[in-house]
């Protein structure tokens, strides 16, 4: 069975199979081959996956050493005496 195809460029669904890979519309002047990608993009997630990486690894490295530089808050120690009783 025939699969039936809408024309990108006219609308209508008369687009048809002219060759091993190539479609062709009868109502306008529409023609594709299929035999190559016809934009080929390359893979973008790939750099994302490392600047990822990276950016964790650099993390992991880091909270120890910013975890130990945090100020140290000082409690205010007052003697006993000093302390007003009500």
């Amino acid at each position: 069975m025939a699969e039936i195809v809408e024309c990108p460029s006219c609308g209508k669904k008369t687009v048809v199979l002219a060759g091993p890979n190539l479609y062709q519309c009868l109502s306008c002047d529409f023609k594709r081959d299929l035999s190559t990608p016809k934009d080929p993009s390359p893979n973008n997630d790939f750099p994302w996956i490392w600047i990822t990486l990276i950016i964790l690894m650099l993390m992991s490295y880091f909270q120890p050493i910013l975890r130990d530089n945090r100020p140290v808050q000082q409690t205010r120690r007052v003697a006993p005496s000093s302390m007003l009783y009500f």
